[in-house]
């Protein structure tokens, strides 16, 4: 979006975005695990513009796959768009921007604006799911504009973006560059138990650009799943039987780090 500072109503004018409403508080243990609207292990660059005017901390602007869109020679036309959480997409009526959401619950939903080629109305969802491609429907630059939503009292407000669990809200002209962690993996079916060697990471998926979810214990046992995936260099990756990484079916440790003790027959390799 242009940078210029403006008032919510002369945003609402030019743009055609609904007037931001703003959560006093937020029922942060309600909140779906949204990740990144883009393919696990994409780079993302995002700022908030001066024209979020009203509410910059709560509105970020996306591109993907790149350092800093403001350096030429870049442009996020056709990127691909996936939902930060699953759910079913309603179209804003009237939109001169091509806004849509997609509803999660009762109580929570996101919003994306500018994009072309989009699912139709009312389509049901998941994250994999390709929901539009990145466009300038509405405004000049190609890029993706995010918000995350929440019904208090019966309206829909804006809250604060979180990503993989983290707070990425952003003031006026801030910026960041993020790795989308909506990644999928089969969950294991085979249980094994084993020692900890060191104070390992425990990662949110098994990429290079990963966040992590704290350390194993030295010497401590702990039950891990096998489901066969490897990273180049021939790296098993297991998962830890908890909650956490960054589809919600426990973290990705490094099987180099772990002493197998037994329990199954499938997860030595």
């Amino acid at each position: 979006m242009r940078r210029t500072a403006v008032s919510v109503a002369a945003l609402v004018a030019m743009t055609g975005l609904p007037a931001p409403a703003h959560a006093a508080t937020e029922a942060l243990a309600s909140r779906p695990f949204f990740q990144l609207p883009f393919a696990c292990g994409t780079k993302v660059f995002t700022n908030s513009a001066g024209s979020h005017a009203g509410y910059v901390d709560k509105a970020l602007d996306m591109y993907p796959n790149t350092g800093n869109p403001y350096s030429g020679g870049y442009s996020a036309d056709g990127w691909e768009v996936r939902p930060a959480v699953g759910g079913t997409v309603r179209y804003l009526s009237g939109s001169t921007t091509n806004t849509m959401y997609v509803e999660h619950n009762s109580t929570w939903r996101t919003m994306y604006a500018h994009m072309k080629n989009r699912v139709k109305n009312g389509s049901k969802v998941t994250r994999s799911t390709v929901i539009g491609r990145i466009g300038s429907v509405g405004t000049g630059k190609p890029h993706l504009h995010y918000e995350q939503q929440q019904k208090v009292n019966g309206t829909w407000q804006l809250v604060k973006p979180y990503f993989n669990g983290k707070n990425r809200s952003l003031g006026s002209g801030g910026r960041q560059v993020l790795t989308s962690h909506s990644c999928t993996h089969p969950k294991p079916t085979v249980w094994c138990r084993y020692r900890a060697e060191k104070a390992v990471n425990k990662r949110s998926w098994a990429g290079t650009k990963y966040e992590s979810e704290g350390k194993l214990t030295k010497g401590t046992v702990y039950v891990f799943g096998y489901n066969g995936y490897r990273k180049p260099g021939s790296t098993v990756w297991r998962r830890l039987k908890s909650s956490g990484g960054a589809d919600g079916q426990g973290p990705f440790v490094s099987g180099n780090h772990l002493e197998y003790l037994g329990g199954g027959t499938s997860c030595p390799t």
